[in-house]
């Protein structure tokens, strides 16, 4: 297995020898970019677990199933079942931390590429790539269920608004890094017009608001096949440079990487026909 600092050595060649390692962007914004995801989710992992940055019984809120958690607090061994609702509570709001963090990340990293600019955080759109032949904006999510049902329609008004004003002659696109999976055949590769509904009522199809899933359009904007997968292939040793350089002592930590059997399988179990394939032991 690869250890933390192996890895952290590994990339640290790379830039002292002016290696590019991605094609696409240059070292010094690969490593701000994923410096940057480090950094936040170092920060709210450590707030949330230390109980910093949200209410202990926030998780009241929506209900609770009271036979659900008496069985899990049981089956999982906890003393009490605060400690159990607490204990899951901090799991979720982790992964949900990291994930709007990822989607941050995908926009950061597309920003840095030619012709391409993200106007940030609390910019009025994700994404602008102003380049000879391709002119287009972006609405970028990370997963296809983060908006739901008919909220769909609102990136849509979005999109339409912006061309309509300050982007004449634009396309306008809604891009889910992972997008919704078609039954048996898993990821769904696509790039046509938008259309979402609310209340049953679709919106005009124009084929100048398209949606289009992630691996098509880190394609669409690198010229080349597979630009995604590169990322995914190198970003375990890009997160532990970052950790390396945050606490040089961690070399214990194993390194996912491809000698472990779930790290190919993440990938083809979103991004290719495998979808639901059975998982290795």
């Amino acid at each position: 297995m690869t250890t933390i600092g192996d890895a952290a050595q590994e990339i640290q060649t790379k830039i002292s020898s002016g290696v590019r390692i991605l094609d696409y962007i240059d070292n010094e914004n690969l490593i701000t970019c994923v410096t940057s995801l480090f950094r936040v989710i170092h920060a709210k992992t450590v707030q949330i677990s230390e109980g910093k940055v949200w209410h202990k019984w926030d998780f009241w809120k929506n209900g609770v199933d009271p036979f659900a958690t008496v069985a899990s607090t049981i089956v999982s061994g906890k003393n009490s079942i605060e400690d159990h609702l607490l204990e899951v509570e901090k799991v979720r709001q982790i992964d949900k931390a990291i994930s709007n963090s990822i989607g941050y990340f995908h926009q950061n990293i597309l920003g840095h590429l030619d012709g391409c600019i993200n106007p940030g955080m609390n910019g009025e759109i994700d994404l602008i790539v102003k380049r000879p032949g391709l002119k287009l904006i972006a609405e970028l999510k990370n997963k296809w269920n983060t908006t739901k049902g008919d909220d769909k329609t609102q990136p849509y008004d979005k999109l339409a608004r912006l061309i309509g004003s300050d982007y004449h002659g634009y396309i306008g696109y809604y891009v889910c890094i992972i997008s919704k999976p078609i039954k048996a055949k898993g990821y769904n590769v696509i790039d046509k017009p938008f259309t979402p509904s609310k209340k049953k009522v679709r919106r005009p199809l124009r084929e100048d608001i398209r949606e289009i899933d992630g691996l098509s359009f880190y394609d669409l904007l690198i010229g080349r096949k597979d630009s995604l997968l590169d990322l995914y292939e190198v970003f375990p040793k890009l997160l532990a440079y970052c950790i390396n350089l945050h606490d040089p002592n961690k070399k214990l930590c194993n390194l996912i990487d491809d000698r472990d059997s779930h790290f190919k399988y993440l990938w083809s179990h979103i991004y290719t026909a495998n979808h639901g394939g059975i998982p290795p032991r």
